[in-house]
């Protein structure tokens, strides 16, 4: 879901760097666990030398050092030590963690499968769990003529007591993939045919065929489908998605206002979830993104967050119900925590890869690679990239929230709920399709696994290593002559060094992005020792010497990773050990 000043799912303040206490999902669906290797048990820790022969002044050396754990419910912090001949430490990139402002939205998806939690509790539908699975239906809208009123639970309804009113807005014949369900005066007929028509066919902005392909086509083409089929059109019997378009006072709550919404009750019916609206949804805060008869860069910020939120709609479908099959909601899976939030996609993945969705329909960060006057990264996207790097959240006009996180990369990887996944877990996505490819990065969403089982399941490797790779690129992607698998290219010069405002087809707006960096030089240094938290990005900086070799002995634990990045005074990659 994305939020006002920046998110999307849930978030509240974050206070420390624990990683989340839940216990495994059961079944398919369980987390990934390091098997011991046979024979005598290995040795908790191993030590790696780096060696570069000569060190000239200007030049840096970078450690990168990524901490690991068990499984991703360890909160079990690693134990780096480094002996440094020859160099002098800068300070490092995980110290001097400052919260950037005050979280007022603690909203989203996850806290509707808190919520979910809470007042039903995943027991009580293991014991019903026939009930997950609806016989026959009839549509709820598909067939009727535009003009229909209807009711719905209020998005964020946790009773039965708040309702909205909704009108159809378009006839079956003038969309493909759609129904738009609008609060009466919210939207006109003409701008819910324009917004139906991005989703369905001609999204204009679409990297590969603008105009040609729609929302739809391009990331069910990719990620997997919303739930069709047991039975035929999912929970509701439509076959069309409903977009429901609301007011900006349906969608505010705490202080803040919700850009878009998929609720997790949606996916249950009414026996299991009074509130459920029973059906494929997704809630618009069209009053706030959208301008009546405005440019498609106008409404490019609705464009995105609706890209951002179908994403949802189809995980909570590859991830939970599995066209009506709910394999992982069976009585006999076992699931000593009895939550539904452990069955769910970890939060960096799940919100992380709804905005890279956005960026492969050509929202998100790819119109920061188009150097022309309409160019420029989204806003929505922008800055919460920018603040996980270490800059300060781009108020915007309207909004009174500021997103808070910490300075240069201290969200962990699998963080805790009360954190913020959005800019990690971004440019986590970008990472992956660009290494791996944009079809293998749309079968983490396809899969029915979750988190580090997922990541070793689709893509062949252990997490450890993915995760490492992305660790490396957060720095290196900013020298010149660096490998293509480390390579952001959103990152360099040029690339998110502009950025859309909301609501305007204008010229983008210069922000430069902070150096992903280190404050200043300290006195020179023979040891250093640091714990970190599991999943988390740590760098220590060397600077340059006098031709002298740099050695470096470092003590890690055994699965943990670490690297060497060897630059030159003019910021060229020289080599990575």
């Amino acid at each position: 879901m994305r939020r006002t000043f920046l998110g999307w799912m849930t978030a509240a303040v974050l206070s420390g760097f624990l990683v989340a206490g839940c216990g495994s999902g059961g079944g398919d669906a369980s987390s990934f666990h390091y098997d011991p290797p046979p024979g005598p048990t290995p040795a908790p820790q191993r030590q790696v030398n780096f060696n570069l022969p000569a060190y000239n002044a200007g030049d840096q050396a970078v450690l990168v050092f990524t901490p690991v754990s068990g499984d991703e419910f360890d909160p079990a912090p690693n134990t780096i030590q480094i002996n440094a001949a020859n160099a002098r430490q800068a300070e490092c990139a995980h110290e001097g963690h400052q919260s950037r402002g005050t979280f007022a939205d603690p909203c989203g998806l996850n806290r509707s499968i808190q919520s979910f939690d809470e007042r039903i509790g995943l027991q009580k539908v293991r014991e019903r769990a026939e009930e997950l699975r609806p016989r026959e239906v009839q549509p709820r809208w598909d067939g009727l003529p535009k003009g229909t009123p209807g009711e719905l639970f209020h998005p964020l309804a946790n009773d039965t007591e708040v309702k909205i009113q909704v009108v159809k807005m378009l006839d079956d014949s003038q969309t493909v993939h759609c129904n738009i369900l609008a609060e009466p005066g919210v939207i006109t007929e003409a701008d819910a045919l324009a917004l139906a028509q991005v989703f369905d066919s001609a999204n204009p902005f679409d990297p590969t065929a603008p105009g040609a392909i729609g929302i739809y086509d391009r990331i069910t083409g990719l990620c997997g489908n919303e739930w069709q089929t047991n039975p035929v059109g999912g929970r509701d019997g439509d076959l069309r998605v409903n977009l429901v378009i609301c007011s900006a006072a349906t969608m505010g709550i705490d202080g803040g206002v919700l850009f878009g919404l998929v609720r997790f009750e949606d996916v249950f019916g009414s026996e299991i979830d009074p509130t459920s609206n029973q059906g494929e949804y997704l809630y618009l805060n069209y009053e706030f993104l959208g301008i009546p008869g405005g440019t498609p860069l106008e409404n490019y910020s609705l464009y995105g967050t609706l890209a951002h939120e179908f994403l949802h709609v189809i995980q909570v479908n590859t991830k939970i119900s599995r066209d009506g099959t709910f394999p992982h909601f069976d009585p006999q899976t076992p699931d000593p925590n009895n939550s539904a939030y452990s069955l769910w996609e970890r939060r960096t993945m799940a919100e992380g890869f709804a905005e890279a969705a956005a960026t492969v329909c050509g929202f998100g960060v790819h119109k920061a690679l188009d150097a022309s006057a309409t160019g420029g990264a989204d806003l929505l996207s922008y800055d919460p990239i920018n603040l996980f790097l270490g800059g300060e959240s781009l108020l915007v006009s309207g909004m009174t929230g500021v997103t808070t996180i910490g300075t240069n990369f201290w969200t962990p990887f699998l963080e805790p709920q009360n954190s913020d996944p959005y800019g990690i877990g971004h440019l986590f996505g970008l990472h992956l399709i660009n290494r791996y490819g944009a079809a293998r990065w749309g079968e983490l969403t396809s899969s029915q696994h979750i988190g580090l089982l997922n990541l070793n399941t689709i893509l062949g490797a252990a997490p450890e290593d993915i995760f490492h790779g992305f660790n490396i690129a957060l720095h290196a992607s900013s020298l010149a002559g660096v490998p293509a698998q480390y390579d952001f290219s959103q990152l360099k010069p040029g690339g998110l060094n502009h950025y859309r405002p909301l609501r305007s087809d204008g010229s983008p707006t210069p922000h430069a992005l902070p150096a992903a960096g280190f404050v200043s030089s300290s006195e020179p240094t023979a040891w250093i020792e640091q714990v970190l938290q599991p999943w988390s990005t740590a760098l220590f900086q060397f600077l340059g010497g006098d031709g002298s070799p740099l050695n470096l002995d470092v003590v890690l634990p055994l699965k943990a990773r670490a690297s060497l990045i060897h630059e030159s005074p003019a910021g060229t990659f020289s080599s990575i050990r």
